[in-house]
């Protein structure tokens, strides 16, 4: 049975493969470009691309947790990857040898010296499939510890990003009773808020990378696994794994000034 399952997604792909080649080799088309890196669909287009002489360029655009580096980021197909950073250039290139990798930071972003001012982003998953073993419950948790920023740090903006994928929130709908609370529009690009903030809240999220590159502390909310680059171990960020750890963390971060540098100055250097 192991054996018929895999024959027939190896049919399936050689079928697929077969008519996109038929859809694009009559097209004229010498260069293909790629975002994010993990889609086996990218990988078949741009294995026919370079079948009929094109070059093929991928953008990352995601992460991966844990220590090994995962499938997606091995054997490219693509003549050119554009990484965030030296991380991750460093960590996948030896299982790309055929592809060239350049580091680059998050292509597309401004990364203009702005004042900050005191804002807390907090930026929603809300979906089951990043986070933690009980999404819900970290989720939950999520917006009780919005709320009690909201009560902390009086002086403090707290803004909610929605996730781009789906709706507002009944507990984010809740939070506009606080006069120190922004609802932002699910369309809105998180970069339209990071240049301005001190701290960006998310359950790994992609936003946590963004944010490191706009000097913004971020901290990752109770996750199942830390995604890579682990932000407490490079002292780029903080992880907490707990309400009250959370509580204290960012307390400390808004209370000594000192504390909240040295953060910065780590991102600095990192990207």
């Amino acid at each position: 049975l192991i054996f018929s399952s895999n024959n027939f997604m190896f049919l399936s792909l050689h079928i697929k493969f077969d008519i996109i080649e038929n859809a694009l080799k009559n097209k004229g088309i010498i260069k293909g470009f790629f975002l994010e890196g993990d889609s086996p669909d990218h990988e078949l287009i741009s294995h026919c691309i370079k079948k009929h002489g094109g070059k093929t360029y991928c953008f990352q655009q995601g992460t991966y947790t844990g220590d090994v580096i995962p499938s997606f980021f091995r054997d490219f197909s693509y003549d050119y990857f554009f990484s965030w950073g030296n991380f991750y250039k460093d960590k996948i290139k030896r299982f790309n040898l055929n592809t060239k990798i350049i580091s680059t930071g998050r292509v597309g972003r401004n990364y203009k010296i702005t004042n900050k001012k005191n804002i807390i982003i907090f930026a929603a998953q809300d979906t089951t499939i990043a986070g933690s073993s009980n999404m819900s419950d970290s989720r939950n948790y999520f917006y009780d510890y919005c709320e009690w920023c909201l009560k902390e740090f009086k002086d403090y903006k707290i803004y909610l990003k929605p996730h781009p994928k789906y709706p507002h929130s009944h507990r984010a709908k809740k939070l506009l009773k606080y006069k120190n609370f922004t609802l932002c529009k699910k369309n809105d690009d998180i970069i339209k808020f990071l240049p301005y903030a001190k701290i960006l809240v998310s359950i790994s999220s992609t936003t946590l990378i963004d944010a490191l590159s706009h000097n913004v502390i971020p901290i990752n909310f109770m996750p199942f696994s830390p995604f890579e680059p682990n932000l407490q171990k490079n002292k780029i960020g903080l992880i907490v794994k707990n309400f009250d750890e959370s509580k204290n963390k960012i307390k400390k971060i808004i209370n000594n000034n000192n504390y909240y540098i040295k953060f910065v100055k780590k991102n600095k250097e990192y990207f």
